[in-house]
C-alpha cells in the first residue's frame, strides 16, 4: 500500500496497523492478535543479567553510597514514583541513625530491580 500524503515511517506503520490477523487459531483472537511488545506496555522486559548487574554495582559501591547517601532527599522522590511504599518510606525514616537508613533503603532498593535502580539514580541531587 502507499499513502502519498505520509512519510515512510507514518506510512510503515500504518501499514502495519491494516496488516491484521483477522482470524487467529481460535475465537478468542479474532480480529487482533497482540505481539510481546505490546503486552509490556512500553517497558522492557527485565531479565536476570539485568537484575543481577543491579545488585552487583549496589554492593561493589554499597560503602560510598552509605557515606554520602542522604535518604531524606532521596526517598520522597522515589515513594513518588511508587519506587518505595509508604510503609517502606516510615520503616526507612525510622531508623535511629542516618547510616542505618541509608543500609535499610539499599538493602530495600536492591531487590527491586533495574527499574527501581534507573528510578533512584535519575534523582535530582542538588548540595
Amino acid at each position: 500500500m502507499h499513502f502519498p500524503f505520509f512519510d515512510g515511517t507514518v506510512q510503515d506503520v500504518l501499514v502495519g496497523i491494516l496488516i491484521v490477523k483477522m482470524f487467529g487459531s481460535g475465537t478468542k483472537k479474532w480480529f487482533i492478535k497482540k505481539n510481546k511488545r505490546q503486552s509490556t506496555k512500553g517497558r522492557k522486559p527485565v531479565n536476570r543479567k539485568r537484575k543481577k548487574w543491579v545488585a552487583k554495582v549496589l554492593k561493589q559501591h554499597r560503602e560510598m553510597i552509605l557515606k554520602e547517601l542522604d535518604v531524606n532527599k532521596v526517598l520522597p522522590y522515589l515513594v513518588y514514583d511508587k519506587v518505595f511504599s509508604l510503609g517502606e518510606y516510615k520503616e526507612i525514616l525510622g531508623q535511629d541513625s542516618s547510616k542505618k537508613q541509608a543500609e535499610l533503603f539499599l538493602d530495600q532498593l536492591s531487590p527491586k530491580g533495574p527499574c527501581a535502580f534507573n528510578a533512584f539514580c535519575s534523582v535530582p541531587f542538588h548540595s
